[in-house]
């Protein structure tokens, strides 16, 4: 075999090596620190799930330091894609660096956007799509926990609807969301009984709330937990603080357009 055809098959083997490689190599999304990098990473994971299928390559999430570090990351283009408060997107687009792909909805609204520069994946598919982050359960979580930030990090999963309602009763957690037949057996069967029951909706989900004033009035936890649907494992979140009271949040209005809003696959 001539040198010419043994160079000319190495290139071939070569580039056809690279073609795999390439197209396994993770796409990297650096994620608006609003949480926390733990609870962003967690809390962002259908959306890194989403993209991965609808891209067709693997997604990995990376968690920015703060506001600040993750703004000078995208000018230098470290990251083809972001998510960002609303008025970095409209920065970043402004100066063209970036344009806007997704809005997420939830507490705190954000925007996927992506860079300009060619990236060999159909982004043009996500343009306009709406996705509702976190789920369900962890919207429900947020309800109460935005009304008690000073504990965010008390927030507790328990197996079931009964092992929460039975950890309230018990004192063990001052509110938890749960199915309202778990509600009424620990109300019927404790000497302390569950101090109210603030809000429910159709799938029969209710807020209890254990030995503290009940503010804001249970109307807003009603409207809070409208769209709240027991997620299919059954989970949900136990919310626990020690300072004898709620905090006044406005929390009306939260699941408007997440019970609503659903991601829509191309």
């Amino acid at each position: 075999m001539s040198g010419a055809r043994r160079a000319f098959l190495a290139a071939l083997l070569i580039l056809g090596g690279l073609g795999p490689a390439r197209a396994t190599t993770p796409i990297e999304i650096v994620l608006a620190p609003l949480y926390g990098a733990v609870a962003s990473i967690r809390d962002f994971a259908p959306l890194r799930a989403h993209l991965q299928k609808t891209l067709g390559r693997p997604v990995e999430s990376v968690s920015a330091r703060d506001h600040a570090s993750q703004l000078d990351q995208l000018r230098r283009h470290r990251y083809d894609y972001a998510v960002v408060p609303p008025h970095l997107a409209q920065q970043l687009s402004a100066e063209g660096r970036y344009h806007p792909l997704m809005t997420i909805t939830g507490p705190d609204p954000v925007v996927l956007i992506a860079h300009h520069d060619p990236v060999e994946t159909p982004r043009e598919h996500l343009a306009g799509m709406r996705l509702a982050l976190p789920d369900d359960a962890s919207l429900a979580s947020w309800t109460a926990q935005r009304v008690m930030p000073e504990r965010l990090a008390d927030a507790r999963r328990y197996p079931n609807n009964l092992a929460a309602a039975t950890a309230v009763s018990r004192g063990l957690a001052d509110a938890a969301i749960v199915q309202r037949s778990a509600a009424r057996r620990v109300t019927a069967s404790t000497a302390a009984p569950i101090a109210a029951t603030l809000g429910s909706n159709a799938a029969g989900m209710v807020l209890i709330h254990r030995n503290a004033p009940i503010n804001p009035p249970p109307e807003t936890f009603a409207k809070a937990l409208a769209g709240f649907r027991e997620t299919p494992k059954g989970a949900h979140y136990l919310v626990t603080h020690g300072h004898g009271a709620l905090r006044t949040i406005d929390v009306s209005g939260l699941f408007a357009a997440s019970a609503s809003d659903t991601a829509r696959h191309p």
